[in-house]
């Protein structure tokens, strides 16, 4: 079953459609942090320079978790977020690098979107 939900993803990126797989089934799997890929390297590195380019054109790199324009961003995003608050909780890196963060970090993403300051 796994394998056939990364097959119809797959296809459905390669053909700019939805493939035997819909929307709803395709966020709820990003929402458990699903890896749509094996080699999981390259599908973060395509991710991450959306991310530059999210930056370039918006000023930030607070991508709304449903983000119109590129639904799998909004999730990736989030998915680097739960990753690097488990890493710190932990303090074990957990599907995070230093290195991922690090790159991160060098284009101004914000661990935690949540203000500290108190309100007036």
């Amino acid at each position: 079953w796994v394998n056939t939900q990364r097959r119809n993803y797959k296809k459905s990126q390669k053909i700019k459609k939805l493939f035997n797989i819909t929307k709803e089934r395709i966020q709820l799997l990003n929402n458990i942090g699903f890896e749509w890929s094996l080699a999981s390297y390259e599908p973060w590195e395509v991710r991450y320079k959306e991310l530059v380019s999210y930056v370039n054109e918006f000023g930030d790199a607070r991508v709304p978790k449903r983000f119109a324009d590129n639904p799998f961003l909004g999730s990736w995003v989030n998915t680097q977020r739960r990753h690097y608050k488990k890493s710190q909780k932990s303090n074990k890196l957990c599907n995070i690098t230093k290195e991922r963060i690090q790159l991160l970090n060098n284009i101004g993403f914000e661990w935690s979107l949540m203000s500290k300051e108190p309100w007036d």
